[in-house]
């Protein structure tokens, strides 16, 4: 990383991996470390274990089939959900993911830096604050892409951090503002303006203390073995219990090749073509969590969650989910989602790990290793989830539903329809799925003449591709998934999906 050689600068960036203990006691013993990691852009077609879910054909003929070890043994050692929603963008997943709470309400309908996106209102509850305030520390590595918050008085209009290299800025930074005691990561995605990718990136560190300010630098580290970095150096430094949030870039575009030896063999020709390269980047991002996993001390007392944002980009899509309908889109390609959660100590006993303490309260958490869970849940579930094992108030993410007695295998889970959502101003699509039934519905939002005008309806269970539409067919269903979206709309009155149907205006 090519950084100032100011000591005060060298100073503020050490003191930002300093420890903040934890002091959080879960009933019955320690509470666990909580690993959050999300990927960029990675859909369920591109993780083996999950390749074979939608079509019996697809992973024996995918020519750029990732090989993921990493998230293999993850799904060996713990659960894997077959039927896990996200938003089919990165922001508005990461912003449900975050406080718990749909999309129609915390307004963040599409990708932050597009024309009219709202960023996360700082007046949300996230899950940060959440575990915070039950007495973890916090961490945020990689991607945020939720917003810069307010700018500086004293910053002139278009300024931005990319103007203030080097400088250590005292700026109020909304990871830091909404919970997270340190960020090290990029506020956005890696291919914007003034920067070429995962080799030449703006990294920023941020933390709360002294007031709140950032450290902003030019990178040249490749992005991803950088937050796997930076996680490792904070997570060494922490009193346990920590919540850590790794954020990777990869596999998000831009495509370009990993350090040799990482996603690829060196020893033989590089990769090319996007295809390709994509493939190469979530090996490397596969090996990468292996390294941070293996990495932890404290593994065997932590819960690791693994989730996508959203599905694949079309463009390295193949066979039956080169289609159309991925990244962007409502259809499952779209918004299904690998998401895995498994207990350190199962993963460590996978290893074939030897020596290992018996498990504590909190390796009873995930019980049953090597299950599928074929129940449709939610990113807002995570939210819940996650305070509940940190044994935070988790009443404002009032649409999370918590996974425990999935992950424990007793018990009951219910919980209402889950939500996939896509607005702007003059557009959105809103997709949900009761039981096996998934319905879409699309609406105009220009001006006083926003209406409903599409339906589909699919069973999702036995048409997972999604090529048979039934909605005036099976009428008994589609007025029972009608009921389910404006029982849903009542629990926000003027919200973006809050208009009438285009027949009754």
């Amino acid at each position: 990383m090519h950084t100032s050689s100011s000591p005060i600068v060298i100073a503020l960036a050490a003191a930002a991996l300093l420890a903040v203990p934890g002091t959080a006691q879960a009933a019955g013993g320690r509470a666990p470390n909580v690993l959050l990691v999300i990927a960029d852009d990675l859909g369920v077609d591109k993780v083996s274990a999950y390749a074979a879910d939608a079509d019996e054909t697809y992973a024996a003929t995918a020519r750029h089939l990732p090989e993921t070890v990493t998230l293999d043994l993850l799904a060996e050692s713990g659960v894997r959900f077959t039927d896990a929603w996200a938003n089919p963008a990165c922001s508005p997943t990461r912003a449900s993911l975050y406080t718990g709470r749909y999309a129609m309400r915390h307004g963040v309908g599409q990708a932050i830096g597009r024309d009219g996106a709202q960023e996360l209102s700082l007046d949300e509850t996230t899950i940060a604050q959440v575990m915070s305030d039950a007495g973890y520390a916090t961490g945020l590595f990689g991607k945020w892409h939720l917003g810069e918050g307010e700018k500086p008085a004293d910053w002139s209009e278009g300024e931005l951090f990319e103007d203030h290299l080097g400088e250590a800025l005292t700026v109020s930074f909304p990871t830091t503002t909404l919970g997270w005691d340190l960020f090290h990561g990029s506020k956005a995605d890696l291919n914007v303006a003034g920067w070429e990718g995962y080799y030449d990136y703006m990294s920023l560190v941020a933390v709360p203390r002294w007031g709140g300010w950032v450290l902003p630098t030019a990178s040249s580290e490749y992005a991803t073995q950088e937050t796997t970095t930076a996680a490792l150096d904070w997570i060494g430094k922490q009193s346990s219990p920590w919540f850590a949030t790794v954020a990777y870039h990869a596999p998000h575009t831009p495509f370009q090749l990993p350090p040799e030896g990482c996603g690829y063999d060196e020893s033989g020709e590089p990769p090319t073509g996007d295809a390709a390269i994509y493939k190469a980047m979530v090996e490397c991002m596969d090996e990468q969590l292996g390294e941070l996993l293996d990495g932890i001390a404290g593994l065997q007392n932590t819960v690791v969650f693994f989730v996508g944002d959203n599905g694949t980009e079309e463009r390295v899509a193949e066979g039956v989910f080169a289609d159309g309908r991925g990244k962007g889109t409502l259809y499952e390609s779209g918004v299904r989602v690998p998401l895995i959660v498994a207990d350190g100590h199962d993963y460590l006993t996978t290893l074939g790990v030897s020596g290992l303490s018996p498990g504590g309260a909190w390796n009873s958490r995930v019980a049953d290793p090597n299950r599928t869970v074929d129940a449709p849940v939610h990113v807002v579930d995570l939210f819940t989830t996650i305070g509940a094992l940190g044994g935070g108030d988790t009443s404002t993410g009032e649409d999370g539903q918590s996974l425990m007695p999935l992950l424990a295998n007793r018990g009951t889970f219910e919980r209402g329809p889950v939500v996939a959502e896509s607005f702007n101003d003059s557009s959105g699509t809103l997709a949900l799925r009761s039981g096996n039934y998934k319905l879409m519905v699309r609406a105009n939002l220009i001006g006083d003449e926003g209406c409903r005008w599409s339906y589909e309806l699919y069973n999702v269970k036995i048409d997972r591709l999604e090529t048979n539409d039934i909605y005036t067919r099976a009428t008994s269903v589609a007025a029972t998934m009608d009921a389910n979206l404006e029982a849903l709309v009542a629990t926000e009155p003027g919200s973006w999906i809050d208009v009438p149907d285009c027949g009754e205006t």
